[in-house]
């Protein structure tokens, strides 16, 4: 009674909500209660709550999730609600009893791990997710418990939310995840304008509460008046270069990369031109693409149309772009060639990626000198960008069960086929395939997938023998070498860079704890040997990305213009990128030309049986494929 009657007391007077913190520090801020009576309105719509409904009610009523999500709509026209503190295996328990509830992705977490969850049947239950991004395998799971699931997230001084996203079953889900190319869900569309004054956010929108009206949400915003800024990076051990922070690098997500500029530009040219097109169509999708026909994408009419039109009105146009393969990146592309073309002006600023192509088996290729791999690859030159995945998926079909034909294709045994030259075993490349045939709404048995691994072995056997007899022979070597008493596995690169692989076994201690539902923590001691099983699963892998590392190393070693190194990848200005890309393949030729880096490391770690060393790759051919890095 105390609860309801405090219900009725915010509906006539208001409250003071507690914000996430998501944007800034924790604050209050004050609700009215004719903002209360609006989210109550969009809240009851958007959910289908009526006064037949049934709340359940288990987030602090605090936080707007809690309040504003279903409870204080439900109470408002009389329908039936239960308050209770959460507790996963209580909500197990009493869900059923209930039409709707609201719920943190920390609780559906904690649901899931229950027993209860497993037998749980959600049909008829609304349930309500918001306050941080969701993962897409949490909505999956509830999804196929029944449910409908909606994604609630906004900010509280706008309320009543930024964003409604309701699934009813799983081929919405995943339509959705495959259009949203991300990770985890924070919708997709918010309907809000911002700007800064005064140092703080200021919102406005048609779903604000606040109206049209601007509103100061306090969270303070700190200008770089220089607007330049450095991104400190380091080396791994095996001397692959990393960004050190965590956001606004050219390793964050499409959205994050699409904000940075360089700092200083480089007055545009013929060529340069041709890089920002490059880069248009590459991040729109056409990355499978000749280069000939991504120049020449931009240049047709209703292309060329469609560029200026996400220029002028991203937001009104927003159909024309958010498909594309990389959508923030093919926004940032169209307006620096559009500011280019029609604002005159005369220097770019955007940084301009290429990827090599199957990093792992390009070196591999070269220790091997096998050409049949390098070709495969993109180490020797062809007139269109091979495709080592789609020619594996192509020559592994014949092998596998009939009914799962129609399914295989590149995107099945793109994983697979990128993992096993760093050392993946049968079981990963299993769940790789699994998970794909998932995606296609497709079950598979265990014996069938056992036959799908083994056809896509057999196939890289033919088509990148070289790359699969150097793995054989480093996982043969490293044993031997464990064996006879070495502690540790160490190599210098090319770039003069020294790794050390150190691997032991340790002693486990085993804790059990009742944190968040029953739990194991498992707790390392100290050492007790060398991991011999370890070390025959890292050391190819470690010895690639060594090499790859070395590769960037030494092409970028003399180069004066504004560079950033991402694993495999190189970023420049789109007027550096014609002497980058040469650098790149000058370099590989030379590392592998003018050095036996698989001889070299055999002599490290004293290896018995000489390297699988083909021999019939010229690695000066590389020269000449303007697809290796693309």
């Amino acid at each position: 009674m105390e609860q309801k009657n405090s219900l009725a007391q915010i509906l006539k007077k208001g409250i003071d909500l507690k914000s996430s913190g998501t944007t800034g520090p924790q604050k209050k801020i004050y609700q009215s209660p004719i903002k209360i009576k609006y989210a109550n309105e969009v809240a009851r719509e958007s959910q289908k709550i009526s006064r037949k409904s049934k709340i359940y009610t288990v987030c602090k009523m605090e936080h707007a999730g809690g309040l504003l999500a279903q409870t204080l709509p439900a109470y408002e026209i009389g329908a039936n609600i239960c308050i209770e503190k959460f507790n996963a295996y209580n909500f197990c328990k009493n869900i059923n009893n209930y039409t709707h509830t609201h719920i943190t992705p920390d609780h559906g977490k904690a649901i899931r791990l229950t027993k209860s969850f497993k037998k749980l049947d959600l049909k008829g239950v609304w349930i309500t997710c918001g306050s941080e991004p969701i993962e897409w395998d949490l909505i999956i799971d509830f999804i196929k418990k029944g449910c409908k699931f909606m994604v609630n997230w906004g900010m509280t001084e706008i309320g009543p939310c930024a964003i409604n996203t309701v699934f009813s079953n799983l081929s919405e889900v995943l339509e959705f995840k495959k259009r949203a190319k991300s990770g985890t869900l924070m919708g997709h569309n918010v309907y809000c304008d911002t700007k800064i004054k005064n140092k703080t956010l200021h919102v406005k929108g048609n779903i604000s509460v606040f109206g049209n009206n601007w509103h100061d949400t306090k969270d303070i915003v700190v200008i770089n008046k220089d607007k330049e800024f450095y991104i400190p990076w380091s080396f791994d051990y095996r001397g692959r270069a990393y960004p050190i922070p965590n956001l606004l690098t050219p390793q964050d997500t499409d959205f994050g990369k699409s904000l940075l500029l360089f700092s200083k530009g480089s007055k545009i040219t013929q060529k340069g031109m041709e890089w920002i097109k490059f880069q248009l169509a590459t991040t729109y999708g056409l990355d499978k693409a000749t280069m000939e026909e991504r120049l020449e994408w931009i240049d047709k009419a209703e292309n060329y149309e469609m560029v200026q039109r996400v220029w002028r009105d991203p937001i009104d146009n927003i159909a024309d772009w958010e498909n594309a393969d990389e959508p923030w990146l093919f926004l940032a592309a169209c307006n620096e060639f559009c500011e280019l073309h029609f604002e005159h002006r005369f220097h770019t600023h955007l940084p301009v990626a290429v990827d090599a192509t199957c990093s792992g088996l390009q070196i591999l290729a070269g220790l091997a000198k096998d050409a049949s791999t390098a070709r495969m690859v993109n180490v020797i030159g062809s007139n269109k960008p091979q495709d080592a995945y789609a020619t594996i998926a192509s020559r592994s079909v014949e092998a596998i069960p009939d009914r799962l034909k129609p399914y295989w294709d590149r995107k099945v045994t793109k994983r697979c086929v990128m993992t096993i030259p760093y050392n993946a075993k049968p079981f990963s490349n299993r769940s790789y395939i699994r998970d794909a045939f998932k995606e296609k709404g497709v079950d598979v048995d265990k014996e069938e997938l056992t036959q799908c691994v083994s056809a896509v072995r057999a196939a890289m056997n033919v088509v990148v023998p070289g790359a699969m007899r150097v793995m054989k022979w480093i996982e043969q070597e490293v044993s031997r070498a464990i064996r006879a008493g070495a502690d540790e596995i160490r190599w210098t690169t090319p770039s003069g860079f020294i790794v050390r692989q150190r691997l032991m076994k340790t002693s486990k201690q085993i804790i059990q704890t009742q944190l968040m539902g029953r739990c194991a923590v498992h707790i390392s001691g100290a050492e007790t040997g060398v991991d011999l099983k370890h070390h025959k699963n890292a050391t190819a892998p470690n010895l690639i990305h060594s090499l790859d590392a070395s590769l960037l190393h030494l092409a970028v070693m003399d180069v004066s213009f504004p560079i950033a190194l991402i694993h495999d990848s190189v970023l420049c200005r789109a007027t550096d990128m014609c002497k980058l890309s040469y650098l790149v393949r000058e370099t590989y030729m030379r590392l592998f030309a003018e050095h036996e880096p698989l001889t070299d490391f055999a002599l490290a770690i004293g290896a018995e049986e000489q390297p699988p060393i083909i021999g019939d790759l010229k690695p000066e051919a590389v020269i000449d494929s303007q697809y290796f890095f693309c």
